[in-house]
C-alpha cells in the first residue's frame, strides 16, 4: 500500500487483502470491526487518507467544509469501500458527513452503502433536500462520538438527483447547511458512467476509483477529462485491487 503523488495528481493504491507490515494506524479513528476491510485500510493508511482529506479542503472554501465526489470508473470498483475509508479518516480530525448518492446496476443490488449500513429501507438524504424530513430525522451516526455523520439514500426511487436538475436551490441549500456543520463532505456517486458527474456542479473536487485489474487506463482518462471538462477539480486516483 502506498500514496505516490505526481504534481497535482495522487494515486493511492489500496489492495484489500491482509498483509504483515507495520500500520501506519489512527489511534482515534472509529471503530468500524464490523466492516473489517474498511476497518484494515484505515488502520494501514489512516494518514495518507487523512492527509488527502486536508488537501481536500485546501480545494473548497476557507470558511466552511469542503465537498469532495468519489466516482468509479465502472462498477464494482470498490468506491464505497474507498468512500466509507476517506470518511472515517476524515472524522478524526473533523466532523465529516458521507452521502450514499450512487444508483448502481442492478446487478449489485444490496451492495451499497445504504444496504451496507443501515440496511432495508426508510427515509434519506433526498428527503431532506425536498424538504419533507430534517437532517436530524435521517442521519445515522457511524461512531460513538457523532464525527462521522452517513446520510443513507431513501427508498423511495421516485426520488432521484438527476430530477433535481443542475439549478435546483432545495439542493444548493442542503449541501450549503452540511458544509456549515461539516468539515468535510464525501459523496458517494457510484460510477461516472451511470450519472456520478451529474454531481459535478456541486462538489469543490473528485476522486476517482478505479480497479487496476479490470480497468482500461484510457477508462481512467476519460473519467478524469470528463470531470474537468464539467469544471471540477480531480484530486486524484484511488487504486483499488477488488
Amino acid at each position: 500500500m502506498s500514496l505516490a503523488t505526481h504534481s497535482e495528481q495522487v494515486r493511492l493504491s489500496v489492495a484489500f487483502e491482509s498483509r504483515s507490515h507495520a500500520r501506519d494506524s489512527l489511534i482515534s479513528a472509529p471503530d468500524l470491526s464490523h466492516l473489517p476491510v474498511v476497518q484494515e485500510i484505515v488502520a494501514k493508511l489512516g494518514g495518507p487518507l487523512l492527509e488527502l482529506g486536508r488537501r481536500a479542503r485546501r480545494v473548497g472554501p476557507v470558511d466552511v467544509g469542503a465537498v469532495v465526489l468519489l466516482a468509479g470508473c465502472q462498477e464494482g470498483a470498490g468506491c464505497s469501500t474507498a468512500a466509507v475509508a476517506c470518511a472515517a479518516a476524515a472524522s478524526v480530525e473533523w466532523p465529516t458527513a458521507l452521502v450514499d448518492a450512487s444508483f448502481s446496476n442492478p446487478q449489485f443490488k444490496g451492495r451499497g452503502l445504504t444496504q451496507l449500513l443501515v440496511g432495508e429501507g426508510g427515509r434519506g438524504w433526498e428527503e431532506a433536500v425536498s424538504r419533507t424530513a430534517i437532517n436530524q430525522e435521517v442521519v445515522h451516526y457511524l461512531d460513538s462520538r457523532e464525527a462521522l455523520a452517513f446520510f443513507p439514500k431513501s427508498d423511495n426511487q421516485g426520488l432521484r438527483t438527476a430530477e433535481f436538475g443542475s439549478s435546483h436551490s432545495d439542493l444548493a441549500g442542503w449541501l450549503g447547511n452540511l458544509r456549515q456543520e461539516y468539515g468535510l463532505v464525501l459523496i458517494d456517486a457510484g460510477s461516472w458512467d451511470r450519472g456520478a458527474d451529474q454531481w459535478a456542479p456541486w462538489v469543490d473536487a473528485a476522486l476517482i476509483v478505479c480497479d487496476s485489474k479490470k480497468t482500461p487506463a484510457a477508462d481512467w482518462t476519460n473519467a478524469w477529462d470528463r470531470f474537468e471538462e464539467r469544471g471540477t477539480h480531480v484530486l486524484g486516483i484511488v487504486e483499488t485491487f477488488v
